[in-house]
This record gives structure tokens, C-alpha cells and sequence, in this order.
């Protein structure tokens, strides 16, 4: 997912789900802002006390660019960073690689969602953690199928990825164009995975480049190792043909997000003011379905009303600067202290949390050592 459903939807759903303005804007805000913490990178007060950055992001698999010849580092790199926050595993299946697989609204998924709801309640960065797991949860809708560490599953066959039913020409044109582009830029040896690990397997949906983050989208691949499926009758062996609706899974992620901010809600605050779920579900559809590029669907989920009122109310935006510039006034405090309370320095304490849960508490419940 992008911009416009890790930050506008985000936002919209908490607002409507109860919380008020400027929690809900620290929660979206951490959510999006887990794909722009890209840097691992500290800053030092002059009294010894430091901020301590984790990337939760790299852009454009920029690790594995620069690095080209440090496996070591990249599976490394997998397993802190893609794993725990974007390619939470589904726990289903009979091997490791299998079970690294993310699915949808998995049952971790849902535990830590449960975990975190009960933290945010009493941790200090609760409100950024809470961001985290909107994040996490939210790709579990649209990278299923597909796991965060270098692995044969995730190879897709080269020509077998089509979108289905794009209305509008242009954007029809639009996709295939951006298909082609990120094929030509990251196709390294015989793999289209921007995330290539090595020559023989590919990480994350690289291999289908951004078609499962465009929630209009319904398209189709072909698993250059068919995956085992509930869904399907078919043999392992036998060719398989993969339909993915991303309007379907989208919405569906929608509605339980606002579930858990519901709860969140009533959990916090007196007597939250929300707007009933089924109220605005024909406009969350009509939005998630819109063929637009990024800003195009940011602007319709910024016109998204109840009663004639805007839910995004007309000054929130996201900066991904405005986290990240506050690192830089950490040496300016007049103590190191003085930090503690900023967000940035929250989120990089609620993402120390959360990756510790998911690698060392979560995955491991599940029999899965990941790291």
C-alpha cells in the first residue's frame, strides 16, 4: 500500500472510529511513516544521551543496490526490516518458507493487533505503535502470498502478470508503462525483484512491482513455484493461474482497521464521537476504486464527508519531514531528555518494540525462528 491508504485512509478510519484529531493524526502519521524511516542513523547529545534511528523502509531496496555482493547483510537486512514490518508471516504451511508467507488478517496478525491495542494503552509511544501495527496489518491485505526474506516462492513467471478490467485507457497504459520501467530497472540476472537477494530467488512482491499497492486493481500472475491453496483444487504441479482483486482486499482491511480503532476508542476516550462503519462503506468502495495514480486517490480520500463534513479535516497533511527534522533538533535541547517526548523519538522506541514482539515473542509461539 501507498501514501494515499497508509496515511489518508489511515487517518480517515481513526477519525471515524472515534479517535480524535491529533491522536489519529499520530497514528497515521507513524503508519506512513514506516515506509520513509529509511535511515539507521543516531544522533548525539552533547551530554552522551542518544537518539537511536531504525529503519523500518529501505527506498528502492537501496541496501541490496549499493550492496550488491553482501548476502550476508541482505538476509539480515530481510529479516529486521521486511519481515516485522512488512511482510508479517502467515504461520500456514509445512515448511519455513511457506510459513514465512504473509496472508491476510492472519491469525499473528491479528494477535499482535490485539497486543498492541492493550500497549497503547500504556506505553508513552502507544499512539506511534499503534501507527506501526495499522501498517503491518493493512499489508497483510495486499502483500499475501508473498514473504520478506529471499525465497523461491515468491518468483513470479516473467509475462504472467496482467491487469484485469482497468476502465480507463490511459490507465490501463499508465500501469503496464510503470510495469515495464520497474522490470527494466531492477531486473538483476534472471530475476524481476528489486529486493533480489541472489541470482536463484527474489524478496517481497518485487517480482509483481507495485500492482498489489494499487487499490483499483484486479490482475493476475502466474507463481513460477505454485504456492499450496485452500482455495483451489488444483495440484501443486499443475499450472495455476493467480486473480487478485485489490478493491475486495482493501476494503475488507478497511473495515476491520476501523474495528480495532473502535476499540482503541472506546478503551481511551469518554464517550467518543464515530461515525457507523456502514455509513461510509459505499464511499470507502467508490474510493478504493477509483483509477488514479498516488495523488489522484489521496485527493479523493481527502474529499471523503459524513453529513456534509470533511473527515480529513483541510489542514492535515503528511510531511514525511516533519518526524524526521525533529532528529535534528536533538542535539539542540538543552538536554537529551528533552527528546523523549518527541514523536520521532516515540516511533523509533515503539518500532524497537515491535520488532523485538514480532521476531523474538510472535513468530517464535508459532515455531518460526526467523531471527
Amino acid at each position: 500500500m501507498q501514501l494515499d491508504m497508509h496515511f489518508y485512509g489511515t487517518y480517515a478510519l481513526a477519525r471515524a472510529a472515534g479517535i480524535p484529531q491529533k491522536d489519529a493524526y499520530t497514528i497515521a502519521y507513524a503508519a506512513q511513516y514506516v515506509d520513509d524511516s529509511t535511515k539507521q542513523d543516531s544522533k548525539q547529545h552533547e551530554d552522551g544521551g542518544i537518539l537511536y534511528g531504525i529503519a523500518t523502509s529501505h527506498e528502492g531496496g537501496q541496501y541490496i543496490l549499493k550492496h550488491p555482493k553482501d548476502v550476508h547483510g541482505a538476509r539480515e537486512e530481510q529479516r529486521r526490516v521486511w519481515v516485522p514490518f512488512h511482510f508479517l508471516p502467515g504461520a500456514q504451511g509445512k515448511d519455513f518458507e511457506e510459513q514465512l508467507l504473509c496472508k491476510k488478517n492472519s491469525k499473528p496478525a491479528q494477535n499482535m493487533m490485539r497486543n498492541h491495542l492493550a500497549l497503547a494503552q500504556q506505553k508513552t509511544y502507544g499512539l506511534e505503535l499503534l501507527g506501526i501495527a495499522a501498517h503491518v496489518y493493512m499489508d497483510t491485505f495486499s502483500h499475501s502470498g508473498f514473504s520478506g526474506v529471499g525465497s523461491s516462492l515468491n518468483k513470479v513467471i516473467e509475462g504472467s502478470i496482467k491487469p484485469l478490467d482497468v476502465k480507463d485507457p490511459k490507465m490501463a497504459d499508465y500501469v503496464l508503462t510503470k510495469l515495464g520501467r520497474f522490470v527494466k530497472r531492477f531486473k538483476i540476472g534472471s530475476v524481476i525483484s528489486f529486493f533480489a537477494e541472489e541470482s536463484t530467488s527474489s524478496l517481497g512482491h518485487g517480482a509483481v512491482a507495485t500492482f498489489p499497492d494499487r487499490p483499483y486493481l484486479k490482475w493476475c500472475f502466474e507463481y513460477e513455484y505454485p504456492h499450496e491453496s485452500s482455495e483451489s483444487n488444483l495440484p501443486i504441479e499443475a499450472e495455476q493461474i493467480e486473480t487478485r482483486d485489490n478493491k475486495i482486499n482493501f476494503f475488507e482491511g478497511c473495515e476491520l482497521l476501523y474495528s480495532y480503532f473502535r476499540q482503541h476508542a472506546e478503551d481511551v476516550y469518554d464517550s467518543p464521537e464515530f461515525i457507523p462503519f456502514e455509513d461510509i462503506a459505499d464511499d470507502i468502495k467508490a474510493i478504493i476504486a477509483v483509477e488514479e495514480d498516488c495523488d489522484g486517490r489521496v485527493d479523493e480520500w481527502r474529499a471523503l464527508k459524513w453529513n456534509n463534513t470533511p473527515i480529513i479535516e483541510p489542514k492535515v497533511r503528511y510531511n514525511k519531514s516533519d518526524w524526521e527534522n525533529q532528529k535534528f533538533d536533538f542535539e539542540d535541547k538543552e538536554e537529551a531528555k528533552d527528546n523523549i517526548s518527541t514523536n520521532v523519538y516515540r516511533f523509533h522506541q515503539a518500532a524497537a518494540y515491535h520488532r523485538y514482539y514480532v521476531l523474538k515473542d510472535l513468530l517464535p509461539a508459532y515455531g518460526i525462528a526467523v531471527y
